[in-house]
């Protein structure tokens, strides 16, 4: 019994004292741990207030024997893992995860690099490219709780890029502080914010335009970006700021990649610009360890029937994504089974974009049939064979002008022009200069023609490599520009077309049937990038118009595929291309 205190009944401290001691210093929190004893949240408040005031009491001799045993809880600062092996063990023993540690594809990451670069501040800026189902999400809320716990002081803003995935983080989280090492420096995890006993902090957000006006923290993770906005995801590309040990503010981008155009794909061409490290696993980075048939007995019904569970469950579909691969090395947690079940649920431009990250989505793009088929040195340009220009003008917007030559059946892009801020005239000549260059090119200097063109000397019968040129119909000042050089321009009437159509018959020359008859040098890289982001309008119901996208974004990558379609489409019947009774 307590007494000179206060008059009235008992205190119950005495019989609860012990319990009560071991749960707060484990983290439960007043109101819980209030609750488990049986007393009410504002007795153990009082406790502790008076224990704070009244020496030799035994509230006093409860403070201390609280304080004694949430010092005893506090983690080893000092003996943090300092190896992946480390650090993957403490995973699995505080959590139960372990991370991959091994890279199956080759140029990929393992799961466990991507963690340690973040963990060991080995890099500030990391761009994950992750397959869908891979663990991201699970993967950045691990990191937070591993932070928190390792780095007194160190503070986080994770954002979801929508709400529900900024739901799916907190819930992770929420399930890796319920950890009894944890639980120790967490008391309660706030819907939003979080605060450590040991100085730590964690805010979950939405990724809205009004969230990622937040405060500094020292690393700012940004979490499945492709269904984001721009506007706040380059508003919280501003919010990281260095930590107390020197080491510079971390951000982090994860996500899956679907459209060529869309933000997870720009943020993969900008990295190089930023010294961006991007890390990429998909699917087989994930897989347990397994053995992939490269053939089998069973028929394509086969594997999709039910009732046959051997053929059902066979993997060997799956083959035709790990020739050359060793999934027997893989260390992941996801059976091939799920893999393969994931296989038949999505198409297959969905699987190979979203699954295996091979690529963006071809239903979104105007020309899906373009491929690395489509690229290659056979487009290298062959002497005697003449030289046609494609092109496509513009001042604000790029101008491009591609290089082409029609060889059998086929046309072959060997070179390209391209920027913007310049005239015509510009291009025209500095085309010209490309073509003088060619091997077999026999004709006047690039100086002799500047007299030519000034009108001091006659124009001579145009050299056997000589270009002609086909482009926009709408280009009239660009076609008088090639006829005052002395360069044969189609006419508009020769040129003009349908966009539907025209659009078509670039498709049959890039891919139909099998059969590919538009080939393109690597060197070509505006056109490989610009034809690889070219994206259809989006309907309402999820399906693609055969229109261009609108957007100023998509209008960018226009004028290379542009300017082929007005040349292809002027050669067309050369190539048995001919639509209704269009003649060349």
């Amino acid at each position: 019994m307590v007494t000179g205190v206060r008059t009235g009944a008992p205190s119950k401290l005495p019989l609860v004292e012990a319990e009560l001691v071991a749960l707060l210093a484990a983290g439960e929190g007043i109101e819980k741990s209030a609750l488990r004893v049986g007393v009410t949240r504002a007795a153990v408040e009082n406790w502790l207030r008076w224990g704070e005031q009244r020496p030799g009491s035994v509230y006093e001799t409860f403070v201390v024997k609280l304080r004694s045993a949430e010092k005893r809880a506090q983690p080893k600062v000092g003996a943090r893992p300092r190896t992946k092996t480390a650090l993957n063990a403490w995973l699995l023993a505080t959590f139960g995860v372990r991370l991959p540690s091994r890279a199956v594809c080759d140029g990929h990451d393992a799961p466990l690099d991507l963690f340690w670069a973040l963990f060991n501040n080995e890099v500030d800026e990391a761009l994950v490219l992750g397959g869908r189902g891979g663990g991201k999400t699970e993967l950045l809320a691990l990191l937070h709780a591993a932070n928190g716990y390792w780095k007194p002081g160190h503070t986080t803003t994770h954002f979801g890029s929508v709400e529900n995935q900024a739901k799916r983080a907190y819930a992770h989280f929420e399930r890796f502080c319920s950890a009894p090492v944890i639980k120790a420096l967490v008391p309660e995890v706030g819907k939003k914010r979080t605060t450590w006993k040991n100085g730590s902090e964690i805010e979950i957000l939405p990724g809205t335009e009004k969230q990622s006006q937040g405060p500094h923290t020292h690393l700012v993770s940004w979490d499945e970006l492709e269904s984001g906005e721009r506007q706040p995801y380059q508003n919280a590309r501003g919010i990281p700021m260095s930590d107390g040990a020197g080491n510079v503010g971390q951000f982090v981008t994860t996500s899956t990649r679907q459209k060529r155009g869309g933000l997870m794909q720009q943020a993969l061409d900008d990295a190089p610009n930023r010294g961006a490290r991007v890390f990429n696993f998909c699917v087989w980075e994930t897989v347990m360890p397994c053995t992939i048939p490269q053939t089998c007995q069973h028929t394509a019904v086969q594997h999709v029937d039910r009732s046959d569970k051997a053929a059902y469950y066979c993997t060997q579909p799956l083959a035709k994504y790990t020739k050359g691969l060793d999934t027997g090395r893989a260390d992941g947690w996801r059976p091939v089974e799920d893999v393969m079940a994931t296989y038949r649920r999505m198409d297959e431009d969905a699987f190979e974009t979203q699954v295996l990250n091979m690529r963006p989505e071809r239903g979104s793009l105007i020309y899906g049939g373009f491929s690395e088929a489509n690229i290659g040195e056979r487009a290298e340009y062959v002497p005697g064979i003449p030289v046609l220009w494609g092109y496509d003008a513009g001042y604000n917007d790029d101008t491009w002008l591609g290089f082409f030559q029609l060889r059998g059946n086929a046309f072959y892009l060997f070179d390209e022009l391209t920027g913007h801020h310049q005239a015509e005239r510009h291009w025209i000549r500095e085309g010209v200069k490309k073509i003088l260059l060619l091997p077999d090119y026999k004709g006047p200097t690039y100086e002799e023609w500047e007299t030519i063109w000034a009108g001091k000397r006659a124009f001579p019968r145009p050299p056997a490599v000589w270009p002609s040129a086909s482009g926009s119909p709408e280009a009239g000042h660009f076609r008088f520009e090639l006829t005052e050089h002395g360069i044969r321009a189609e006419s508009r009437k020769s040129v003009f077309h349908q966009l539907t159509d025209g659009q078509n018959v670039m498709r049959a020359a890039i891919e139909a049937n099998g059969q590919r008859r538009f080939f393109v040098h690597p060197r070509c890289q505006v056109y490989i990038k610009s034809v690889q982001a070219y994206m259809s309008r989006e309907l309402p119901d999820g399906t693609y118009d055969e229109l261009p996208d609108p957007s100023p974004a998509n209008h960018r990558f226009s004028n290379a595929p542009d300017a082929a379609r007005y040349l292809v489409w002027r050669w067309r019947k050369y190539l048995g291309l001919g639509v209704g009774d269009d003649s060349a």
